[in-house]
């Protein structure tokens, strides 16, 4: 079966999540290799929460287990501390943040104890208030069990009856005052100790107590790299015909004769660098230059010249990383720190690096002492450093680091995507001033990529801070990845409020609106006399109703009477005109599950108008065939088709009248033949009262048809079993909640694995509030239940539908969460955390496996995960 067929876990716990920079994670056999499987990682049905908010959990070991990450905005800091190989957990109860919070929870396990991952042997540690405590590594991230955080930072309570482990911290630990700074300071280095030792100039040499360590030539000092690295503890061995240093963290290779040195973080080479001086190899030792290995090893030195003797200090540090944000979706990415140490030692440097399409650029960094000091009395210093970002792939590179040595390192790439932009440029983090510029912040739009079927858009917001009476728009339009067309526009300023109506001037497409500022007293960095203060971008299309049989990047839909195709999931379309049909037919209705499985009815552009059927019997040959109507009204302007697939023969057509006099005129065609031939089956009208609002079948006899509400049947569901012929209404009991509201009814779902299995969607509306109800038939439809489970404040029909393995979809009606329900399994609604806003969608549609889309004015996003990242279709536009 397809529901057995997917491993949704596997998908949870790779999704959407915060990643701690870990070379390896921590599974604890200290006397196993690194990366040695000792487990597995088994799906669960136990649900985890942490101080109230739920967090994902996986089976390791017969325990429940939940990432240390995940532990952030539940009542914790962590920590990962690269120099110390560990992870630390800091309790802090004011960190609780439920928005943050993504439990992962939507799909359908593959089933209870299924292996899903591995859990392999590192050697980095986890720490909770100084002691540590058993933690593993899963797929590359540090996994701990609830049980052993309990009752160290807390207590545990399991629930027998509803298999969940809850988890409350304990309230009157103390939070740690560097962890509380964490928000604003993620990175936060501290010096610790140093490593001191003297070289004494002697005429034979140079010494390090009795110990030579070096020569003179040419008036340079020529240093052994051993024997130095011995001094500062770093370990040696022969790699690649070079010699490797490490301190476990930051390491260098020096190959002999060559000028470059190759500089690793982990293992991971990071850069090279060129030697100053060449280096001499002499009685199997390699010797360097003191000025490089000063660089290398990133000491401090003194010279002492009438003692002839060089002072050498070399400093350690505590590194704490309590989350540098690995994303961000402004056009600026900024990192702060903290450094504490004394005034007296050589202070280490932050360098950002961003590297796009090739080229390489620098950051702009600074560090100022505080006003406060650490708890020993010791000076804090801030630092900071910011690199400009666009659109695309933006590969960054963080180092703070003395000479080359590198303290800490972290890479890493953020992609930026016009949809999840901040259409505000935040300077505000900058560590560097631009001179004085307006200020703003914008009610609309909120994002950086808007959506609109208008040839114009409102923009609203407020004047934070006036450099001048207004600011000026630049909308330019994309052709070919160029940005031709630029208008400018004023807009002035309100007091404290911005507001315009900008025009799209030039059809269709994209376009890209750029606000700026006069800029007063430029800084030397900014060479221009304006400032671009916001930037967004406007998707500007021609609606579309409806998008059918998108299971794939192909898909059908239709606009102005017209059909259309896309193979790119909605990125462009194209107009198909059927075999037979004309430019001039109008193209009624259309169903299809699939382009290849389904149909389209068109009324012609004759005297004598004619209803057709047409589908597709191979990609791009249409059979079309006229339908038999026999009444005026079924070939008029104003009829309606309605069209019922099965996944085989039969299909059904229905044709409905406009509404007069609260009455509808019905008929019923079906084909037997896929389409080659079509039969009337009846007249409808006299056994079904309404509007009609769907039709489905479960077999060539069984169907049902629903209609909008009738005060004479609660819940206007009607079945047929012979085919459409005859139809009778069929009860379904009413909730006591809405026992006295009639209902709008929707065709039934039968799961297309057990037609046995369906369900249908009811809308009660009272007093203009929606309550819908969900119905569910397990014998064939011969009865139906209400559903105990209920959703409020819903985007409504169609985004809000049951496919055909009965797997339920909703999205909230402001668009911040979809909901999923399993009705295989009997769970209720499951919350997912969307990365955008889906409000005011208008069609939604998510497969087992996460893929899925969404259609908003026009446009389609589409996810991978199920529903929790959406992008544009098709490659990032520049």
């Amino acid at each position: 079966m397809r529901r057995k067929s997917i491993v949704g876990l596997a998908t949870l716990l790779c999704a959407a999540m915060a990643i701690l920079p870990l070379p390896h994670s921590n599974a604890h056999a200290n006397d196993l290799p690194v990366g040695t499987v000792v487990g597995s990682v088994l799906t669960t049905d136990i649900r985890a929460f942490v101080n109230g908010s739920a967090i994902r959990s996986m089976n390791i070991d017969g325990k429940t287990a939940i990432y240390v990450e995940d532990l952030r905005s539940h009542g914790f800091h962590i920590a990962w501390e690269p120099n110390q190989r560990q992870v630390s957990i800091f309790p802090d109860p004011n960190e609780l943040d439920p928005s943050k919070n993504d439990p992962n929870l939507g799909f359908t396990n593959a089933g209870i104890g299924d292996p899903i991952a591995d859990v392999v042997a590192t050697d980095i540690h986890t720490f909770a208030l100084g002691k540590e405590i058993p933690s593993y590594n899963v797929e590359g991230r540090t996994a701990v069990f609830l049980q052993d955080l309990s009752p160290l930072l807390g207590g545990l309570t399991w629930n027998e009856q509803v298999h969940t482990a809850s988890f409350l911290s304990d309230t009157t630990l103390a939070a740690d005052p560097r962890a509380v700074q964490s928000s604003k300071y993620p990175l936060q280095v501290e010096q610790t100790s140093g490593t001191r030792f003297t070289i004494y100039f002697k005429d034979d040499g140079l010494y390090v107590g009795d110990s030579r360590i070096g020569f003179g030539q040419d008036g340079r000092v020529m240093l052994s790299v051993t024997k130095m690295a011995q001094l500062f503890a770093y370990q040696t061995e022969m790699q690649d015909h070079g010699l490797y240093l490490s301190d476990k963290t930051y390491g260098f290779r020096i190959t002999p004769q060559q000028d470059t040195v190759s500089l690793y973080w982990f293992n991971g080479k990071t850069n090279e660098v060129k030697l100053t001086f060449p280096t001499i190899e002499r009685d199997g030792e390699l010797y360097v230059s003191e000025y490089d290995l000063k660089q290398l090893f990133g000491y401090s030195s003194n010279w002492q010249s009438e003692l002839k003797q060089l002072d050498i200090d070399y400093s350690h540090f505590d590194v704490k990383d309590f989350g540098v944000s690995r994303h961000t979706n402004n056009y600026l990415y900024t990192l702060k720190g903290l450094y504490v140490g004394p005034s007296s030692s050589e202070m280490p440097t932050i360098s950002m690096f961003v590297s796009r399409n090739g080229t390489k650029l620098g950051s702009n960094s600074e560090t100022s002492l505080m006003e406060q000091t650490s708890a020993n009395g010791s000076p804090m210093y801030q630092f900071s450093s910011s690199v400009q970002l666009d659109l695309g792939n933006n590969d960054i590179q963080i180092v703070y680091h003395i000479g080359n040595r590198m303290i800490y390192s972290n890479a890493f790439n953020n992609s930026l995507t016009p949809l999840l932009l901040n259409p505000v440029i935040n300077y505000s983090d900058l560590s560097h001033g631009l001179g004085s510029f307006s200020s703003i912040t914008l009610d609309s739009p909120k994002t950086g990529l808007i959506f609109t079927d208008n040839d114009k858009i409102e923009l609203k917001g407020a004047v934070l801070k006036a450099q001048s009476n207004g600011l000026q728009a630049v909308i330019e339009k994309e052709d070919n990845g160029n940005w031709i067309d630029s208008e400018t526009t004023l807009i002035p300023f309100d007091e404290t409020r911005l507001a315009a109506s900008l025009p799209l001037n030039h059809g269709t497409g994209r376009y890209r609106v750029t606000l700026r500022s006069n800029l007063s007293i430029p800084s030397p960095r900014q060479t221009t006399t304006y400032i671009d203060v916001a930037r967004f971008y406007v998707d500007y299309r021609d609606n579309l109703p409806g998008i059918q049989g998108m299971q794939s990047s192909d898909a059908l839909s239709w606009r102005d009477g017209k059909l259309l195709r896309t193979s790119d999931n909605g990125l462009s379309w194209q107009v198909v005109i059927p075999d037979r049909m004309t430019d001039k037919d109008r193209l009624l209705a259309a169903k299809f599950e699939v382009p290849l499985w389904g149909y389209a009815v068109y009324l012609t552009d004759d005297p004598q108008p004619n209803l057709i059927a047409t589908h597709q019997v191979d990609d791009g040959v249409w059979e079309s065939v006229v339908l038999p109507t026999s009444e005026a009204w079924e070939t008029s302007a104003d009829v309606k088709p309605i069209v019922a697939n099965l996944y085989t023969d039969p299909a059904y057509i229905m044709l409905t009248s406009s509404t007069e006099d609260n009455h509808t005129l019905k008929s019923l065609y079906r084909t037997d033949d896929r389409g080659k031939t079509w039969i009337r089956v009846g007249n409808l009208s006299s056994d079904i009262a309404g509007s009609p609002t769907g039709l489905s079948y479960r077999n060539a006899k069984e169907g049902w048809l629903t209609t909008m509400h009738d005060s004479a049947n609660p819940i206007p569901l009607y079945r047929t079993q012979d085919g459409g012929e005859t139809w009778s209404l069929q009860h379904a009991d009413v909730p006591i909640d809405v026992q006295k509201v009639s209902a709008n009814a929707y065709p039934p779902v039968f799961d297309h694995e057990s037609n046995y299995h369906a369900i249908f969607i009811a809308e009660f509306i009272q007093d203009n509030k929606k309550t819908y109800v969900i119905y569910e038939s397990r014998d064939a439809g011969e009865t139906w239940l209400p559903l105990p489970y209920r959703l409020h404040d819903l985007q409504d029909i169609p985004v809000l539908h049951f496919d055909s393995l009965l797997m339920g979809r909703a999205i909230s009606q402001d668009g911040q969460t979809i909901y999923t329900m399993d009705t295989y399994n009997r769970s209720d609604w499951q919350p997912i955390k969307p990365n955008i806003s889906l409000q005011n969608v208008t069609q939604f549609y998510l497969r087992m496996d996460g893929m899925g889309w969404a259609l908003k004015k026009g446009s389609v996003l589409v996810t991978s995960d199920g529903g929790r990242t959406w992008e544009e279709p098709g490659a990032i536009r520049n």
